[in-house]
């Protein structure tokens, strides 16, 4: 493959000199969130001789997934915005770091990992910057606070789309419609890539369950409740610990196993003894073998107030658990018998619910289904790799006044 390095005319010797790997930016968080593990988990998977990954955030510290994304040979590149509360401020420092970045880098993809229309500017950033090809990714179908101006300027971050980036991609059809603009989704101007696991790695153990439930103090007799997810307004934690609380009233041998961390944690943590449940509500904390935990729970259950997909609850069908969901998880995500969609918001009915169905048997045949649903990565990451060179190709094909 012959092309430039960054958004420049190609020359002769540009044209012999040695293909180097396609150098895609993405916007992304290395926490501990399912946008992070997606994109770190794709790296891994792709030969790195054709495509390479750098991350943009927007704080400097070192993050959890971080190591990982560095041990591929991608590098962290930092916008740092930590400090700056008056959003015209943050906004203009964010606007000319981006630019300047990308500028000096030259980078043949950016990839905005979207969490809100907001993140459209990094697109922009990207435009200004001549990047022959932006990706717009949605992953949510929904958002829960910013501040006012960024509230009411979410139709003209819509409405810039088109003009700023050369892709759409979402994670589902729930997510490009809250993404996109009308124009964009009701053309079918978008590709869904499904985010996924590696599936066999999720295959349930029998051995890893009794390790994890003694290292955790579980007994055979107690019956496990897991969530997976950042303490944060989305995933209705104060919900879930009223679920938990209308269950263990009734029946004190459930315990509530609770993966992940963020910033409402210390709120959570409170509630909890508040609640009196402080023996029965194990915090875990994070971990790169959400597999091996799941192994442990007898049930998950997920009642957020919006998803882009949920992947969490496909992670927990492919590890072969019934899974309570509630009415704001995607249809995509459902890719078992065992998934369950609860609706309303009575604690006391999602907790009957669950305990009716307790006995449910594991469904052992959780990682064949979740890769015929298309959840494997591996094969996201053919599909991904492919289309970066596809593109790159084209763009500066383009670019370069080339057919």
């Amino acid at each position: 493959m012959n092309r430039n390095r960054g958004c420049f005319p190609l020359d002769r010797q540009a044209q012999t000199e040695k293909a180097q790997p396609i150098r895609v930016l993405h916007m992304a968080p290395l926490s501990t969130g399912g946008i992070t593990k997606l994109t770190v988990t794709l790296n891994a998977l792709m030969d790195p001789e054709q495509v390479r990954f750098d991350y943009l955030v927007f704080r400097d510290q070192t993050e959890f997934m971080e190591s990982q994304a560095l041990a591929l040979g991608g590098q962290k590149q930092v916008v740092n915005l930590e400090g700056i509360s008056n959003p015209l401020i943050r906004l203009a420092k964010k606007m000319t770091g981006m630019v300047r970045l990308m500028r000096r880098q030259r980078y043949d993809v950016v990839h905005v990992d979207a969490s809100t229309p907001y993140d459209v500017t990094v697109a922009l950033a990207a435009k200004v910057a001549r990047a022959p090809v932006i990706v717009l990714h949605a992953h949510n179908d929904s958002f829960h606070g910013g501040n006012f101006l960024r509230n009411l300027s979410m139709p003209l971050f819509r409405r810039m789309m088109p003009y700023l980036c050369t892709d759409f991609m979402a994670v589902s059809r729930s997510a490009a419609r809250f993404m996109f603009p009308p124009k964009v989704f009701s053309s079918g101007r978008y590709t869904v890539v499904k985010n996924g696991v590696l599936t066999q790695q999720y295959e349930y153990s029998p051995r890893k369950r009794e390790e994890e439930r003694f290292r955790l103090g579980l007994s055979p007799e107690h019956f496990v409740l897991g969530h997976i997810g950042r303490f944060v307004p989305q995933k209705n934690h104060g919900f879930l610990l009223e679920v938990f609380a209308a269950l263990h009233q009734q029946h004190p041998q459930s315990r509530l196993l609770l993966i992940g961390e963020g910033p409402l944690l210390p709120q959570i943590r409170q509630q909890v003894a508040q609640k009196g449940l402080t023996q029965a509500v194990i915090f875990y904390g994070v971990t790169h073998d959400v597999s091996h935990v799941l192994c442990a729970m007898d049930a998950f259950v997920f009642p957020s107030r919006f998803e882009g997909l949920g992947i969490a609850a496909v992670e927990a069908q492919i590890a072969g658990l019934p899974v309570w969901c509630s009415q704001a998880i995607p249809p995509e995500a459902r890719i078992s018998h065992t998934f369950q969609v609860i609706k309303g918001w009575d604690a006391g009915g999602w907790a009957c619910s669950i305990w009716n169905g307790r006995d449910a048997a594991r469904n052992l045949s959780g990682p064949q289904q979740g890769e015929q649903a298309g959840y494997d990565l591996r094969s996201t990451a053919i599909q991904m790799q492919n289309f970066y060179r596809r593109r790159v190709e084209q763009g500066y094909a383009r670019q370069d006044g080339l057919q």
